[in-house]
């Protein structure tokens, strides 16, 4: 606005504007959610980490919390790239991009899967008899299961039966066929496979 002074011979004059700072809003930016689940059980995993980026950008995201989530905040709109840096315990990182789309002011969810890895143990039962311990019994033959996965066993001329490449875990091992005869043993055993080792188990017959 304009102002009038007036200057007066052998006199200073002084004259003051001001000015209105103008407040610029931050541009608007958009939220990226992501869930991690294993890839069979659909269930929810904690502890994965990843990275979103682009050519411009770069954001942390996770480690996912007991539901399995991590949130960013605060991303600028755009197209993305999001990579796992951490799988969970337990888990195969995937090596596969993801693409995400962030919108101003909305919120991109993005589900990402984990294959369980597996690690690989060895089980042998031997079949005695239950009076005469060195006399080893051919021909029976057990089912080792974990409730998904079941192997069927055969003792060979030793009395051993072997599995090989068996995925660790516990298991429950029950005999289906008693050697001839002997009496089926009605007993169900329970064993843990121990990645990288034999298990062995000695089962009796009467």
């Amino acid at each position: 606005v304009p102002k009038v002074v007036t200057i007066e011979a052998g006199k200073t004059t002084e004259l003051t504007f001001t000015n209105i700072a103008v407040v610029v809003p931050p541009p608007p930016v958009g939220t990226v959610e992501v869930t991690k689940i294993d890839a069979t059980t659909k269930g929810a995993l904690a502890g994965a980490e990843f990275t979103l980026y682009n050519d411009q950008q770069s954001y942390k995201v996770g480690p996912t919390n007991g539901s399995g989530i991590a949130t960013v905040q605060n991303v600028q709109p755009g197209v993305y790239r999001l990579v796992e840096d951490k799988a969970p315990t337990g888990y195969v990182a995937t090596n596969r991009e993801t693409i995400v789309t962030v919108t101003a002011n909305g919120t991109a969810r993005v589900i990402v899967e984990n294959t369980r890895a597996v690690v690989n143990g060895e089980f042998k039962i031997i079949k005695v008899d239950n009076a005469n311990r060195s006399l080893r019994l051919a021909g029976a033959k057990f089912e080792l299961s974990n409730g998904v996965t079941t192997i069927t066993l055969e003792t060979n001329a030793n009395g051993e039966a072997i599995a090989r490449n068996v995925e660790a875990g516990n298991y429950t091992v029950r005999e289906i066929v008693a050697p001839t005869g002997y009496v089926l043993d009605p007993q169900v055993t329970t064993v843990q496979i121990r990645a990288n080792e034999m298990t062995e188990l000695t089962a009796t017959n009467v």
